[in-house]
């Protein structure tokens, strides 16, 4: 039995929380929030034996075999290291770290703990729709991919009256381009097969300034809006706009072009598993409706639980080497994520195309 600690109580109570619940073979046995009071609400509601209101003390308890990290950006490095160091196996939340100088140090302890299996909370892989653009191009039945246009528009920061909180600052890892953008940039190298090489971006900040929960005005100096064109090692071209700041939920839309054909794939308003639809034309009849995986489950729960049971479900099989051909994205894809981040985020500060090395 793999016993899993929790680190987190947002995303981590409704989302890892049920998913790691799900999964035969595994028992949660910790969870860690910002107080005592939110970790024990989770303890009585779910049973769990430990609820800690400090971070450390569930990283270092002998009783846990697995920490999954679902915090913001600002504090995943300083967490996902102590539990490396304390030989713990480690999932980590996307964007992996605030910036290019977190991803690296926990690379590069993970990289000497190498009997000890980590990952990245790229979920995108295991949507169904997404996993199928992946495999029709792994199947070749569109030739080699020469371009992806994609646009991921939705309404979620779009109320400016919302109260200011830690996604809207730059400094500790807010903003849409490591909230989407990550996803993004992981999903497209893995569809494509084949690294982002350069890019040229720009970003807006729709709302300048808002309240926070004491009533002070606060500056937004995280991007809310953001496109960027890609050029990938093949020589292909990526085209990507995103955006959390439009309030009529225009969705998630991929276009893949190949040498002998194109994939579209659309997931719109409300979001259910079952609203997402993928098509493939590589003749003159036209988009073919393709027949997509049915998910795990598609009652009472949050959107992203489906995606994420399966990334939780791979990456404990492979702890336990029981599905080795499972596409996990693990800290090297973190890390590359990293890179072109860093990249967006630098041309949009100077105005110009930044090449992105390979080292």
């Amino acid at each position: 039995m793999l016993r899993v600690g929790i680190v987190g109580m947002g995303f981590g109570a409704s989302v890892h929380l049920p998913a790691f619940f799900s999964i035969p073979g595994v028992e949660v046995v910790a969870v860690a929030a910002s107080s005592v009071e939110k970790a024990s609400q989770v303890v009585r509601d779910s049973k769990i034996p430990h609820a800690f209101d400090d971070w450390r003390a569930l990283v270092n308890s002998p009783e846990v075999d697995v920490v999954s990290v679902a915090t913001p950006p600002a504090s995943q490095a300083e967490i996902v290291c102590a539990a490396l160091e304390a030989d713990k196996h480690v999932f980590c939340e996307k964007p992996f770290g605030k910036d290019i100088f977190d991803a690296l140090e926990m690379f590069k302890i993970a990289k000497r703990k190498s009997h000890l299996i980590n990952a990245v909370g790229f979920e995108y892989r295991m949507e169904p729709g997404i996993k199928a653009l992946k495999q029709q191009v792994e199947t070749g039945s569109i030739g080699q991919v020469i371009r992806i246009d994609l646009t991921w528009l939705t309404g979620g920061q779009s109320n400016f009256s919302a109260p200011w909180t830690w996604h809207d600052d730059a400094k500790v890892g807010g903003g849409v381009i490591n909230a989407f953008g990550s996803h993004v940039i992981d999903y497209v190298e893995w569809i494509a097969e084949s690294p982002i090489v350069s890019v040229v971006a720009q970003s807006r900040i729709f709302a300048g300034n808002r309240r926070d929960k004491n009533g002070q005005e606060r500056s937004v100096t995280a991007e809310q809006d953001c496109d960027v064109i890609c050029r990938l090692g093949n020589g292909g071209c990526v085209k990507m706009s995103f955006s959390n700041y439009y309030p009529f939920s225009l969705g998630h839309r991929i276009e893949v072009y190949g040498e002998k054909g194109r994939l579209v794939f659309f997931h719109g308003a409300p979001f259910t598993p079952n609203s997402a639809t993928v098509f493939i034309e590589t003749d003159n009849r036209g988009l073919s409706s393709l027949s997509l995986e049915k998910p795990w489950t598609t009652t009472g729960a949050d959107s992203r639980l489906l995606a994420f049971r399966e990334l939780a479900f791979c990456f404990i099989g492979a702890i336990l080497k029981l599905n080795p051909g499972c596409d996990l994205p693990d800290f090297s894809c973190g890390l590359r994520v990293r890179k072109v981040i860093q990249a967006i985020q630098e041309s949009i500060q100077q105005g110009r195309q930044i090449q992105i090395t390979s080292d």
